[in-house]
């Protein structure tokens, strides 16, 4: 896996706040993500959980990175792989781990699984399985508040297979034409399923380029350092609050998991970069932390989990009226 240089933007937004709590908050995000991740892959095995997972290990610092510049009341959508989007803006952990259990504590009241999350608190709209999907939602929700007069930024997330699905075309289209304000994040971490990107598209083809076909402000970097992903979703995400309509940004990555399951492929292949430990290294060299900071984030984050797990597992499922709920229209009273 090869990854593309940031365009130095990332280290002028960072200048002023080198030893801002910011970093700081990034990297205690990305650890727990990663740990409560290595929760659900350890227990998933038990066949408790009620729906099948796709992990986000070794993608987290992208998440991380764009959320870090969100504002309550900015929007937020993702696919199939949406646990670390879900929890960097700050979804519910409790309702989360229910959800995977099909409790009816969790937050589609254990109707919806792994690839349903919503939280509106957090401004986390939703995910949707089928590759794509989301695009043209978001789009449509950003299309809504500009309608509507708001200053809301909306970023929707997808992987580099949902750029070869047609409805990704008309919403950049749509996009552009009615000058929306939206983000949209590509997670390229080169594979569909099990399908190389070198397998599906020319080699000299680049996503990025797509989006530049619309006239649409576009940046490809490495989406395995966090800092870097900050800077650049900063610029962009600055101009359209700006009113410069939409951003497009491919993010080189590699997700440390198979694609669907709890099984952790390593962090040791051959020119990856984990942004977990490459975060940890930098804010350690650089004095940012110490170790004594880090010990005292794992200690307070695997409480966090426990009581998660413990909480959702003591839950009861949802009863049978509420399993029937919303499948039949019952006509007019």
């Amino acid at each position: 896996m090869s990854f593309m240089k940031d365009k130095g933007l990332a280290d002028l937004s960072l200048k002023k706040e080198v030893n801002s709590p910011l970093q700081k908050k990034m990297f205690f995000d990305i650890l727990r993500i990663r740990r409560i991740e290595e929760e659900i892959s350890r227990q998933y095995s038990d066949q408790e959980m009620r729906c099948p997972v796709h992990l986000s290990i070794g993608q987290e610092a992208i998440g991380v990175g764009v959320s870090a510049n969100l504002k309550p009341g900015d929007y937020v959508m993702s696919g199939h792989r949406s646990h670390a989007h879900y929890l960097a803006c700050g979804g519910n952990l409790d309702k989360f781990i229910a959800e995977l259990y099909g409790k009816e504590t969790g937050c589609t009241n254990g109707l919806g699984g792994s690839m349903h999350l919503i939280d509106k608190s957090a401004g986390f709209l939703g995910s949707v399985p089928i590759i794509g999907s989301t695009i043209s939602i978001a789009t449509g929700l950003a299309f809504e508040t500009k309608r509507r007069k708001k200053s809301n930024v909306t970023v929707v997330y997808f992987g580099d297979s949902a750029t070869e699905e047609g409805v990704f075309y008309e919403s950049l289209n749509f996009a552009k034409s009615l000058n929306l304000p939206i983000l949209y994040v590509c997670e390229n971490n080169e594979m569909s399923v099990e399908t190389p990107f070198s397998k599906r598209r020319h080699q000299q083809q680049k996503i990025v380029d797509i989006a530049n076909s619309f006239n649409i402000e576009s940046l490809c970097s490495d989406g395995q350092i966090c800092e870097g992903v900050y800077g650049n979703a900063k610029y962009l995400i600055e101009g359209i609050r700006c009113g410069e309509g939409p951003k497009f940004i491919e993010l080189m990555t590699t997700k440390l998991v198979e694609h669907c399951g709890p099984k952790i492929i390593g962090m040791e292949s051959e020119g990856v970069c984990d942004p977990l430990t490459y975060y940890k290294e930098k804010l350690l060299n650089d004095k940012i932390i110490i170790q004594k900071d880090i010990d005292v984030y794992e200690m307070d984050i695997q409480e966090e989990i426990k009581k998660a797990f413990d909480k959702a597992k003591k839950a009861k499922f949802p009863s049978r009226d509420k399993l029937k709920a919303n499948i039949f229209y019952k006509g007019e009273k």
